[in-house]
This record gives structure tokens, sequence and C-alpha cells, in this order.
């Protein structure tokens, strides 16, 4: 939902965005903030100085100490997050964020033009735009873990915005790495590494912001192919194994779709199975798309020049 007020003279409009009951009771980690730990959509606040990260401004919190509902600044948040000592006694419980509203946007699944975004430039902006949200928030030490086009806003002028920290979470590099037990997100973006499950709980495989990278591989190819069923089934037990397994990889898909060299190594690079092999997304940024190979290709995504296959039908405007 969207509002708008008064501010010195002049018009201003906002996003609220509240959380499910439903979640909050499923996740209640993820909403409480406490000394101990911070993640969920309090992680949206934070100051990632990127324009491909949706600006989140306030937090609508319940205070328990009160009772009373009550607005969280961004600015508070970060300091919090910077220091744990912040947290201390505060007792706070997410229920919604109020963030920037921007005319006219779209998500990248609903801006997606039927058949997929064929166009070399429309490609290199759409990847260039999102590993730089994703570079932003690595730097901070934050999954995201649910990269995927409905959560990627799409302004008029273009624009790539990152949104929905929902299942994000915080992730410091030292200590080392805590376990990670559930798979979060769509089936289409998720990592192999996720998946893969071992006998025993003690063997489950960890993972890190690697995640990422593939689901950001995923989202290019999702987009490129113009549907997340990239693997050619729809089939959910089917694409579970296809990608546990390896048996069909990202880097064939997007062989397959004869993209760009330079997007066909971007995919490659970002979704080797090993993550320890995989490139972080800074490292693929500026070795494929760096601002010299972008001198020739638009910074903003463009839908207009997009051209899909003749037999693919007409495109979303």
């Amino acid at each position: 939902h969207s509002f708008t007020y008064l501010e010195e003279g002049q018009i201003k409009r906002r996003v609220i965005k509240f959380s499910h009951e439903t979640a909050i009771r499923r996740a209640k980690r993820f909403y409480k903030l406490n000394e101990e730990r911070m993640g969920g959509e309090w992680l949206a606040l934070l100051d990632y100085c990127s324009p491909n990260v949706l600006k989140t401004y306030q937090a609508i919190a319940i205070d328990h100490n009160s009772g009373r509902y009550i607005l969280v600044d961004a600015a508070e948040v970060q300091r919090m997050f910077d220091d744990p000592r912040e947290r201390k006694g505060k007792g706070y419980k997410l229920i919604g964020t109020v963030s920037e509203y921007v005319k006219g946007a779209k998500t990248l699944k609903e801006r997606m033009p039927i058949g997929g975004i064929r166009e070399v430039q429309a490609i290199h902006s759409l990847a260039k735009q999102l590993l730089s949200a994703v570079s932003a928030i690595h730097a901070k030490g934050i999954m995201h873990r649910d990269i995927k086009p409905p959560n990627i806003l799409v302004t008029p002028d273009g624009t790539l915005k990152l949104f929905d920290f929902g299942f994000s979470c915080y992730l410091p590099l030292d200590p080392p790495l805590i376990g990670r037990f559930f798979c979060p997100g769509s089936l289409a973006t998720v990592a192999p590494e996720v998946l893969v499950r071992k006998r025993k709980k003690s063997d489950y495989s960890y993972y890190d912001h690697k995640v990422d990278c593939y689901s950001v591989a995923a989202t290019i190819v999702w987009a490129a192919k113009g549907s997340e069923y990239y693997f050619y089934t729809r089939n959910f037990a089917e694409i579970w194994k296809i990608v546990a397994s390896g048996t069909k990889t990202l880097s064939s898909v997007a062989k397959g779709e004869r993209l760009d060299a330079d997007i066909q190594g971007v995919v490659a690079n970002l979704s080797i199975r090993d993550p320890e092999e995989r490139h972080t997304a800074y490292r693929v940024l500026k070795r494929y798309l760096d601002p010299g190979k972008m001198e020739k290709k638009p910074n903003t995504l463009s839908f207009e020049s997009a051209k899909p296959p003749s037999n693919s039908g007409c495109m979303i405007q």
C-alpha cells in the first residue's frame, strides 16, 4: 500500500509493507530485534549506498516494553546493526516497513517480454545492475537468499532495485559459518548446495553468500528465457533432482539460448557447482561488465528495444 504526506511544503509518497502474521510465527527470529542476532526485513533498512537496492526509511514495530506501535528510523537500525550493544533491551518485533515509492515501477517478472529479453544491451544492463546490488549487500555481510524476478523492481527509467529482505540474514565472515538447515527462496533460483541434504543432521552442508551469486545467474537465464522453467520441465520433483544432481546446468541453458559471450561467462562463473570455486558477484562484475566493456551499453534496462523472437507473441510494455 502507498500513502502520501506533506513534509516541509512538499508532497512525498511512500510504500508500506506489512509482514504476514503467519510468517512472523514461523520465523520469529527474523522479526525480533535482540542482542544476539538481526535478520529478515530489518536488514532492508541498512544503508547499502546503492541505487540498485530499494531504499527503506522506517520500520513499523511493536515495543514489548510499552506495548505500543512505534516507528524505528533506518539510521537507528543501522546503529543497532553496527553495535550489538545498541540492541540490548530494545524488545522490538517488526510488523512492517516504510520504503521509497517509485511511480510506474513493476517487478522484473511483470516487465519481462513474452519470449524473454533477447536484446544484448538489455541483458547486459540487467546483469550489471543486479550484480551491483548484490555486491553492495555482500559488502555488509548480508545474504539475501531470495533473489528472483518477482523481488526486483524495474523503474520507468530502467533502473533495477532489489527488495524483499524477508529471508535475509547476516553472515559474518568471522567467526566461521554457521549451519543453514532450510531451503529459502524459489526452486527456480536456489543454489544446489541448499538442496543437498545428507543422511545425518550433523552432515548437513553449510552455505554462504555464494548462494546469491547462483541466484543472480538463474535470474539472468530466467529473464533471457522468459520463463522460470528453463530446464524444460514444470515438474517440481524433476527440477529439484536436476538442480541437486547437476544433470543440467545454467551454463548449458545460456549457451542454448545463444546469449552474448560475456553474459555466458557471467552465468558460467556465477553458477559453478562447487561454491568454493564459484566467483563472487564483485569479481564477475569487474571481469565481464566493467565500465570499459559497458561504455557503449546503457546502465538502465530498456524493454522498448528488447525484441523477442518472431514466434513469441507481443511483448509486455
